[in-house]
Parts: structure tokens; C-alpha cells; sequence
């Protein structure tokens, strides 16, 4: 047979093949058809996503113009002898009063990396400042007195008793004899925690992670052999979140509320994690640190929906915005004797009356 026969045989017994499958397939038809291994729209096998809720608004809150960093604001504190701001690439400054309110007057000496405040506490009668370079201590006048954990980036701290605990990128530390010392405690798979927040409860200590949220009993604060935390993902779950990264914690009942960074506040304890999203995008993605308790509700400072405050409500979560909210980017919030909030623009404002009731958010 000539090539030319050959290749003549060949496209007439595909054409063959290919009538066939087309008469098979028409015979069977679409109910058998359908048990293919076809591409789904949806996946049976994940958890339920969080559900999408509206924002209440609530009675206008006027927002009243304290003091002005040079930048944004990444974090204040309130103690009982004065009010300290941290700015993001500006320093920590300590805001002494004056006529019409307070003038930022800077710590010195601070300088590089030092000059981003992640987070700020009180302990000891002294101001504790984290930052990509490590953790610096400022005493009541506003004076740099010590370094901690130098090249150690710290993202978090947290006042729990008499311990000061900082979070950094190779895990918690723990303040003893005025020197920091590693707590032996890593993730569950023995890796080390890259801790953005810190919250406790009870007993059990809470570390946000931009894998998750991590938690271990407080003792392990004094284990001498080596703790693995229990690792709670947040992309699982009776309600799964569309993240893992967490930026801020705070307490909640037995568990916390973890802000993450664009799928809303996520409660976590340890036995459920339970995702709860806002019907705007941009109040879903919690600021750094942006957190504050206020009574029986916790305050997050949001990448463009404002302060969102979170109370709970039957078996899920109520979120309310006050009315009239002027101040879409809040970068920081502090909460003692009043609620304070930080914007990118480098104010920090005093808001004037409670912040509103919130409703169902279920």
C-alpha cells in the first residue's frame, strides 16, 4: 500500500472512532452522562463558608482631634500618667497635655527600624515598645532606657499579670530580670510561631500567626522542655474564613476574636472556629494591632470601614459602626478611660460618647 493509502485508512478509522463514541454517547444519554468526572462549581467536601452580614449604623459619635504625629499611627496606650502614640516609621512619642490637648513629644534615640511601632504596654511602671528591630523600654518621662531582642522583629506584646510577653518573628519571649528569655513553645508540627498578636484567657494563652491562631496552656510560660501549641486554622471550621493571617487578638469568653487581614473577625476557642464577614469589603480587613476591649465589646480598627465594634448576640456576633463614622482608615485604637483612635494621616482622635449599639449578626 502507497503512504498516500495510508494515510487515507487511518483518517477513515477515526472518523470511525469518533461516529462511535458520538452514537455511544446518545445512547446512554445525559442521566448516565452526568456520573462522569466532570469540573463542579462547588466542593461538597469544604466547610461552610462565613456567612455575609450589613453593618448597623448606630447614633452619630463626634470624633474630636487630640494630637498629630508626623505619620500613621500603628498604636497607643493609655496609663494612668499620660497617653503614648506609636507611629509607623516615626517613633514612639509621649503626648503631654496642653491648651486644647496634647503636644507628641518624641522618645530619643530611636532611630532605623526602631522608628516602627508595631505595638505598645505598660508594665512595670515602664512603656514597652515593639518593633521590626526588637523591643524598646521607655520609662514614665519618655526617656529610652533599654533594648530588647536587638534584630529581632516583634509584632506583638502582651500584659498578662506580672509576665510582659512579646511576640516575634521566631516565636514568644518572656521578661524576667529585666532580660527577655524564649519560651519554649512552638507550633504543633515542633516549627517556630511567627506571632502577630497575643491574647489570654483563663488559663490559656492565644497567639495569632499568619498561619492561623495558635493556643497553649499558660503554664507553658514556665515549661523547661519544649510545648507544641494546638493549632486552630481558621480556613476550616463550622463557619470557615477566606484567610489564615491574623493581625489582631482580644479575649473572648473562653476563646478570642481574631481580626485577619481581608476575611473579617473569626471566634475562636477550643472546640469551634466560627467566621463572621461584613457586607463591605474593606470593614473586613482589620488593621495590625488595630484592637481594643470596651466593656462587654471589642473594637477593631479597619483598612477602610472604620471602628467596628463586636458584641455577641444569641449564638453569633452582633457588629455596629456609630452613625456619621468620618474616618474610614483607623490604624490604631486604645480603650481605658476613653476610646482613642489613630488614623494614617497621623491623628489621633478622642471619640466623645460610647460607641453605639450594635445588632444581629448572626
Amino acid at each position: 500500500m502507497t503512504r498516500s493509502g495510508s494515510k487515507v485508512t487511518v483518517v477513515l478509522t477515526l472518523a470511525a472512532l469518533l461516529a462511535g463514541v458520538g452514537a455511544a454517547a446518545a445512547a446512554v444519554g445525559w442521566q448516565r452522562l452526568r456520573h462522569l468526572a466532570l469540573p463542579m462549581l462547588e466542593d461538597p467536601s469544604l466547610p461552610p463558608a462565613a456567612s455575609t452580614h450589613p453593618i448597623e449604623q448606630g447614633p452619630a459619635r463626634a470624633l474630636s482631634e487630640v494630637a498629630r504625629l508626623p505619620g500613621r499611627v500603628s498604636a497607643l496606650l493609655e496609663t494612668d500618667e499620660a497617653v503614648w502614640a506609636g507611629g509607623f516609621d516615626t517613633g514612639v512619642f509621649r503626648l503631654e497635655r496642653c491648651e486644647g490637648g496634647y503636644l507628641p513629644v518624641a522618645a530619643l534615640g530611636v532611630s532605623g527600624r526602631e522608628r516602627f511601632i508595631n505595638a505598645l504596654a505598660e508594665h512595670a511602671g515602664h512603656v514597652f515598645a515593639a518593633t521590626y528591630a526588637g523591643v524598646l523600654e521607655i520609662d514614665g518621662a519618655g526617656k529610652l532606657v533599654r533594648r530588647h531582642l536587638k534584630g529581632i522583629a516583634t509584632e506583638a506584646l502582651l500584659a498578662s499579670g506580672d509576665a510582659l510577653l512579646a511576640g516575634t518573628v521566631e516565636g514568644v519571649f518572656v521578661l524576667r530580670d529585666r532580660a527577655f528569655e524564649r519560651v519554649a513553645l512552638t507550633a504543633h508540627d515542633g516549627s517556630s510561631i511567627r506571632v502577630t498578636a497575643m491574647a489570654a484567657t483563663g488559663h490559656r494563652l492565644w497567639l495569632g500567626s499568619p498561619n492561623g491562631v495558635h493556643s497553649a496552656a499558660l503554664e507553658a510560660l514556665e515549661s523547661a522542655v519544649v510545648v507544641r501549641a494546638a493549632w486552630h486554622p481558621l480556613v476550616f471550621g463550622v463557619q470557615a474564613a477566606r484567610t489564615n493571617v491574623v493581625l489582631a487578638l482580644a479575649p473572648w469568653g473562653e476563646g478570642v476574636l481574631a481580626g485577619t487581614d481581608n476575611g473579617g473577625v473569626v471566634l475562636v476557642d477550643e472546640h469551634e472556629t466560627r467566621a463572621f464577614e461584613l457586607d463591605e469589603r474593606h470593614a473586613n480587613e482589620v488593621n495590625p494591632g488595630a484592637v481594643a476591649v470596651w466593656g462587654d465589646r471589642v473594637l477593631f480598627g479597619t483598612q477602610g470601614g472604620g471602628l467596628i465594634a463586636v458584641e455577641t448576640r444569641g449564638v453569633g456576633l452582633a457588629a455596629s459602626r456609630p452613625g456619621g463614622w468620618s474616618l474610614p482608615r483607623v490604624s490604631a485604637v486604645g480603650a481605658a478611660a476613653r476610646i482613642l483612635v489613630g488614623g494614617e494621616d497621623g491623628g489621633v482622635f478622642r471619640v466623645e460618647s460610647p460607641v453605639a449599639d450594635a445588632v444581629g449578626m448572626r
